[in-house]
């Protein structure tokens, strides 16, 4: 959250000079869906392969789940560790630029209006699983996209700003399922042992 907090300000003094739109012309789409669409599809594919078909996946969840024993099978965790995050961090790089650049060519000090949050709560709920996670992403993605023009679906129910609100406050009913016991059990068993925990190598 300091780290947030910090980039937050940041951009927005550096960025204040800029505010307005970008004058950027949009990638051209296919079938009418971007074509970043599709290589999000591919990526959640891809990953899962990864992580559930390959030798390299069973080493990212063996350092997941008990990096002792990972680092006594041969497995280097500092190695798997730093791919991950920056491959992570990479694709999160990647994701922000077709926001900022694509979808919403646009500088505010806000523009991403708390999409972030709602990935991480995606993450958490849907249990580690990339599948899950692009049905939830899919779903989260198709009522924003109502809220920026329900008129076009739902004819005078109900106003954009309180469709705009919509994807929030189920995040927030989300996370207040996480906080349930029946979901802690489950999300217990799905998260990765050691997810979050420093790990020092027995010399």
């Amino acid at each position: 959250m300091g780290i947030w907090i910090l980039g937050f300000g940041l951009t927005t003094y550096i960025g204040s000079p800029f505010t307005g739109p970008l004058g950027m012309e949009r990638i051209p789409t296919i079938f009418g869906l971007s074509p970043f669409f599709f290589i999000g599809l591919l990526l959640a594919g891809i990953i899962w392969f990864v992580l559930n078909r390959t030798s390299l996946g069973l080493q990212i969840r063996s350092v997941g789940e008990n990096p002792s024993v990972a680092e006594v099978s041969g497995i280097s965790v500092s190695k798997i560790r730093y791919l991950c995050v920056t491959v992570s961090g990479m694709l999160m790089g990647f994701a922000g630029a077709v926001y900022a650049l694509d979808y919403n060519p646009v500088w505010s000090y806000n523009f991403l209006l708390g999409w972030g949050f709602i990935a991480l709560a995606l993450v958490f709920f849907s249990m580690w699983n990339p599948l899950i996670l692009l049905g939830g992403s899919l779903l989260f993605g198709t009522m924003w996209q109502l809220s920026l023009s329900p008129e076009l679906v739902l004819p005078g129910v109900l106003s954009r700003y309180i469709w705009r609100m919509v994807p929030f406050a189920i995040t927030l009913i989300v996370l207040l399922l996480m906080s349930t016991k029946r979901f802690r059990t489950r999300w217990g068993a799905a998260r990765p042992e050691a997810l979050g925990q420093p790990y020092l190598k027995e010399e």
